[in-house]
């Protein structure tokens, strides 16, 4: 038994209940203090998810943009004779657009551009920091463009209003074509989704960045090896906060060997349908693929356009092993050439299902710095399935093997590996490899079939046994040609065997006569195979009573996890931690009820009845939506913590336990009537409504609000009002409201870690650069001021020199330009502990302060205008303003208090809204009202 003694400070383990004790103990490297007890954290990015239509939820920001783009729309020429500029190239026209948006281009259908103009707006016109452009490509359209990478090199608004790429109109997906790969690049906060690609795509950026909704169909790619998609970081930076989902890959294989070859090379010459590298907090969500890396038609000579690719260097999915925190879910994976999905990373996974892989799905540990993974719902079916080339000088590959784990701690639920068949070979004429062997499979080891293989270089092999807590009970093998069955009856092991996918298929459809083949066929031609993944799962989990039930009535779902050796707890997109088996929302009028630390990643397929928050219940929402219809709170107060662009809607509360909301980067709105007992603490680009027109927030005498400085480039109202019909929103105040400032500052002088998360001496392993953790307190080399580290993001274009914009609250004393900053910790990737502490860089500028305001908040709700998406203004830049008559008043227990270090001398709003009452409230010196706002002097 593997038991973790605390999610915080130094990972202990106790071994079946005995004395705890280090990991040193078992081999793997003390060199980097974890703090996350060893689980992958939710804290990939994951907008809001429609549940009707699996599609990304995007509202307008302050600074979006909107384009619509079509094949056949206005070209520069069109606008310079339309217009009558006397500009006569593409970049002065395309500035002149920009300047005068009451011409309305890229606003509706008959005013769409061309893929040219769209590039240049794009490039070089709207591509300021933290502004959100959204390229929208007409439905029906093959889209071509100049350049082989499509550069969004500038960070978007932020995590709640990325930048993006999508469609607009009806019909099938834009899809990208032209001879060469296709590769999206965004800095910071951007999206792709709702297109098809006809090569391949690269995702690169470094924090919040994200695909979804896309096919890619035959990505031949001659001369070049590429994928179907890779993500990652730029420049060696890790990426942070990431995910893939709603994406199917077919066909995903090269032509001819690269680089002018006759032959093919295993080094080069390796195609994966997903590829990862140098990022962490990474989800892979309803992920399908088919033969990847391969091609049914290829000949056996190995050269020319029929020849075949080295087969054990290709796989579905591939997770390199700089890649930390993943979690993946409702993946499919059908013929993989070498590996239906390798995760060399700590690794979160439910419900996956792969059939004719030589291999099936390995949880590989990630060099020094070895964490544990977890796997549920797994079903292999048919191992070993290759081109039948038996005479190979060389022998066999690899044979069927089943899941390789080199992890710690791997707990494992109902995985199967079933009907394996005879392992069959690939042959090469590479004539190193023919005289010298296969490379890559002499790194693999002997040459056999596997069912489960524990080969961890980090641990002792007497100790593996230990470090698999109810393995025996969770895992069967079944009819896996020469292993043995395991963990099943000989009727259990005799009704699996009489198992298919076509039979799968047969009772889907009401049919019979279906082979496997004809199933992928199926599989290929759906527009969600995901969505048939527990289907054709259960299929052959039956016979072991493992299937998994459909539930058809709402329940209360307990968030109660079995045990930290048994799952990853906090994890609320963990289904075995909920009493139901499923997650909430899996039935409409489901009750959530929460008595621990919850960590919240998604959005509930149904509508949520009521939350209840018990003694010790907090949720922190690091994306998706919750929008329960009631809400509890225990006796002794619960807080809910917003951030990374989640979205949280309190229907009002009238109960007697404290509630403590604080959003970052994210929406919160009260869409009922508040009657106190609800502090609220708004910070970096926070929008918190307290009222909606229509209702009323009452702020209570304990009671607080905190608004810090928002952002300096925007307004600075995080918190107050929201509404367009023109209506009343109320907030009655008879606490505390607390201003006070954010200081943003660009820093430089950075150094990069000394330790290798990877290969030794490989480019692509270089650590990343050390910084504070969040949370972290920073002080200048003078020790006069200090501030708590909120955000930290890399905002240099692609390829270019890395600086660090930083945002700190709860500052004391000033920042000064050249101030040397030092932390106590220096992390990587804010997981990996680097130093104990130390300097890690230098302020570039004068830093700016801001301070909190509250008035209407700007969130994108709004109606929709023309062709434009909702919530976008008429001439398509930034969101329609709020319509909301907003009032508030100040009862004489009602207080103000203002932090005012570091903010330039003159006049700041602290409050500006259209009806603002003073009953006596108690103000500091220097704040006073006039008229309808709160204004603050600063001398």
């Amino acid at each position: 038994m593997v038991q973790i003694k605390g999610l915080s400070g130094d990972v202990d383990i106790a071994v079946d209940g005995g004395t705890a004790v280090s990991f040193t103990d078992y081999g793997v490297p003390p060199a980097t203090n974890l703090l996350t007890g060893g689980w992958a954290e939710p804290k990939f990015y994951l907008p809001e998810v429609d549940p009707a239509t699996d599609q990304l939820v995007f509202e307008s920001g302050e600074t979006t943009i909107v384009i619509l783009c079509k094949p056949d729309g206005k070209s520069w020429q069109d606008v310079k004779s339309e217009q009558s500029l006397s500009q006569n190239d593409l970049n002065s026209v395309g500035n002149q657009i920009k300047n005068n948006l009451s011409w309305g281009y890229g606003t509706s259908d008959a005013l769409a551009i061309d893929m040219e103009l769209a590039e240049e707006l794009i490039t070089n016109q709207y591509s300021e920091y933290f502004r959100s452009p959204w390229l929208l490509l007409k439905r029906g359209t093959d889209i071509n463009f100049a350049s082989s990478t499509l550069d969004f090199d500038r960070p978007g608004e932020s995590a709640l209003h990325p930048a993006r790429v999508g469609s607009y109109g009806t019909g099938d997906r834009p899809k990208f074509q032209g001879d060469a790969p296709r590769a999206i690049a965004g800095s910071a906060c951007f999206v792709i989704s709702d297109v098809d690609v006809g090569h391949n795509i690269g995702l690169a950026g470094l924090k919040y960045i994200g695909a979804s909704n896309i096919t890619c169909d035959h990505s031949h790619s001659p001369g070049v090896s590429k994928p179907g998609i890779v993500i990652g970081g730029l420049d060696n930076d890790g990426a942070m906060h990431c995910f893939a989902r709603c994406m199917k890959f077919n066909d995903i294989d090269q032509d001819i060997p690269g680089d002018g070859r006759t032959n093919w090379s295993y080094a080069t010459d390796r195609v994966s349908s997903y590829y990862a590298a140098t990022a962490a907090y990474l989800l892979l969500e309803k992920m399908f693929d088919s033969y990847s890396g391969w091609n049914p038609n290829y000949t056996r000579n190995g050269t020319g356009a029929g020849g075949m690719p080295p087969d054990d260097r290709s796989h579905g999915k591939y997770i390199q092993r700089n890649v930390h925190m993943v979690t993946v879910s409702y993946n499919f994976s059908l013929f993989a050439n070498f590996q239906a999905g390798q995760w060399r990373s700590d690794c979160v996974a439910q419900h996956m299902f792969s059939m004719a892989s030589n291999a099936g799905y390995a949880f590989l540990s990630p060099m020094q710095e070895s964490r544990f993974s977890y796997a549920s719902d797994v079903v292999q079916y048919r191992g070993g399935w290759k081109q039948a080339d038996h005479d190979d000088a060389r022998g066999p590959a690899t044979g069927a093997e089943g899941l390789t784990i080199e992890m710690p701690q791997m707990p494992i639920y109902n995985s199967l590996q079933c009907n394996a068949g005879t392992p069959v070979y690939f042959s090469t004429t590479d004539p190193d490899e023919v005289a010298n062997g296969p490379k890559a499979l002499n790194d693999l080891g002997p040459l056999q079939v596997k069912g489960v293989s524990f080969d961890s270089p980090q641990l002792a092999p007497s100790l593996v046994g230990s470090f698999h807590p109810d393995l025996t009970g969770n895992h069967a093998i079944a009819n896996w040609s020469s292993i043995a069955d395991d963990n099943v009856t000989a009727a259990q092991a005799t009704a699996i065997d009489g198992k298919s996918l076509g039979l799968w298929l047969d009772g889907h459809l009401t049919q019979s006569g279906n082979t496997d083949d004809d199933a992928v066929t199926h599989l290929r031609d759906q527009a969600a195979p995901w969505d048939l993944l527990i289907s054709a799962s259960n299929h052959f989990l039956e016979p072991l009573g493992w299937d998994t039930a459909t539930r058809t009535t709402s329940a209360t779902c307990t968030f109660s996890p079995p045990g930290s050796a048994f799952a990853p707890p906090r994890r609320a997109d963990i289904e075995r931690n909920w009493s139901t088996g499923d997650l909430p929302g899996s039935v409409a009028g489901d009750t959530i009820t929460i008595n621990d630390d919850v960590d919240w990643n998604l959005t509930p397929r149904n509508t949520i009845a009521g939350l209840t928050m018990g003694a010790n219940g907090s949720l922190t929402m690091y994306g998706g939506a919750l929008r329960p219809s009631a809400v509890t709170v225990a006796a002794g107060g619960n807080s809910i913590t917003l951030d990374g662009g989640s979205k949280f809607d309190l229907p009002g509360y009238s109960g007697s336990g404290r509630l403590t909301v604080t959003v970052e980067e994210s929406r919160f709105v009260n869409t009922g009537t508040v009657a106190g007992n609800v502090d609220l603490v708004s910070r970096f680009k926070a929008e918190a409504v307290i009222a909606e027109e229509g209702e009323t927030f009452t702020l209570d005498s304990a009671g607080s609000i905190t608004a810090y400085g928002r952002f300096p480039f925007w307004s600075q109202v995080s918190v107050g009002f929201d509404g367009y019909a023109g209506g009343t929103a109320t907030a009655n105040i008879n606490g505390t409201l607390n201003f006070k400032t954010g200081c943003w500052m660009i820093i430089d002088g950075l150094s990069r870690g000394s330790k290798n998360v990877g290969s030794s001496g490989s480019d692509i392993y270089v650590a990343d650069y050390k910084l504070p953790k969040i949370g972290d307190v920073v002080t200048n080399s003078g020790a006069t001021a200090s501030g708590v580290v909120r955000k930290i993001l890399n905002v240099n274009p692609v390829g270019g020199t890395s600086n660090i914009y930083l945002y700190l609250t709860d500052t004391v004393g000033v920042f000064a330009d050249n101030d040397t900053l030092t932390s106590t910790d220096l992390w990587m990737r804010d997981i990996f502990q680097e130093d104990t502490g130390g300097n890690f860089g230098a302020v570039n500028g004068t830093p700016t302060y801001t301070i909190g305001l509250i008035g209407d908040v700007i969130t994108g709700r709004g109606p929709q205008v023309g062709d434009l998406p909702a919530g976008v203004a008429a001439n398509g830049h930034g969101a329609t303003p709020p319509s909301v008559n907003s009032v508030l008043t100040l009862s004489a227990s009602s207080a103000v208090t203002v932090q005012t270090a570091g903010l330039a001398s003159g006049t700041y709003d602290l409050i500006d809204v259209d009806s603002l009452t003073d009953n006596g409230a108690t103000l500091p010196s220097g704040v006073a009202v006039s008229g309808n706002k709160l204004v603050l002097t600063v001398s």
